[in-house]
């Protein structure tokens, strides 16, 4: 089935599926920032977050986790690299919520 692609009026559609499936999933996360960053009718210059939560390989245990990545204020979009997302067990941010919430009720 054809896909049908719409025209914007306001937003710029800078999305390349040609290049972004041929990307692994975090650098598909710094090509999205990258393009949100690009327009300027939705992210100021300087700024803006993104995140995604993927399933990685946690190179210790091996096992996989799910891995929060956030790219936060404080730097441009458009310029993101994978070095400008941090990387956040779930795991363990889920466990540290509920404990701080049962000691702080």
């Amino acid at each position: 089935m054809a896909r049908e692609t719409k025209e914007l009026s306001f937003v710029q559609h800078l999305w390349r599926e040609d290049e972004a499936s041929r990307l692994d999933c975090l650098n598909r996360l710094v090509y999205r920032s990258n393009k949100l960053g690009q327009d300027l009718t939705l992210t100021n210059t300087g700024g803006g977050n993104t995140s995604s939560k993927l399933t990685e390989r946690d190179p210790l245990t091996e096992e996989s986790v799910q891995v929060l990545w956030v790219k936060g204020s404080g730097g441009d979009l458009r310029t993101a690299t994978r070095g400008s997302f941090a990387s956040l067990y779930l795991d363990k941010i889920r466990r540290n919520m509920r404990s701080h919430f049962r000691e702080n009720p």
